[in-house]
């Protein structure tokens, strides 16, 4: 699941909101161009392949992958504080931390069985800017399940 994809299917309130909120200062002219950062909504991303290397998981490939969307595209990575979040999140230890509140034993368990299946190798420069979604059904599932997972926690 793209994480375009995911905030459109959880949150479309907010991101109509927030489009209400952008044009209300001044309406948009036909010339007026809105240049959207292809790392918007990342974080959707990034959070959870944090709590799978949090849980013990597999860091070497997804670090390949998020810094050939940086090399990509450096601007939008730095206005979008992409190489400071990834450096914070590679230097915490535990699900707390991470999450910012504290998590019980099971809770833990359930979240990190649903992180430790993900990867990001569908995450290609040219589909973050087109918004395509080349991810293998497999991995579809495992995003799916784990933000399934998220929201059932009690």
């Amino acid at each position: 699941m793209s994480w375009s994809r995911y905030l459109n299917d959880k949150i479309p309130s907010v991101l109509a909101s927030l489009c209400a909120v952008v044009t209300m200062g001044e309406p948009l002219r036909a010339q007026d161009t809105m240049i959207m950062n292809p790392f918007f909504g990342f974080e959707f991303v990034l959070t959870p392949i944090a709590v799978k290397w949090v849980c013990g998981g597999e860091r070497t490939n997804d670090l390949v992958q998020i810094n050939r969307l940086i090399d990509a595209f450096p601007e939008e990575a730095e206005a979008a504080e992409i190489p400071s979040h990834l450096a914070a999140l590679q230097n915490v230890e535990t699900l707390s931390v991470l999450l910012g509140t504290p998590i019980s034993a099971e809770n833990s368990k359930k979240l990190c069985s649903a992180a430790l299946p993900l990867n990001l190798n569908w995450a290609l420069p040219e589909d973050l800017v087109s918004g395509a979604n080349n991810m293998l059904p497999q991995q579809e599932r495992a995003w799916a399940v784990f933000y399934g997972t998220v929201e059932a926690l009690n």
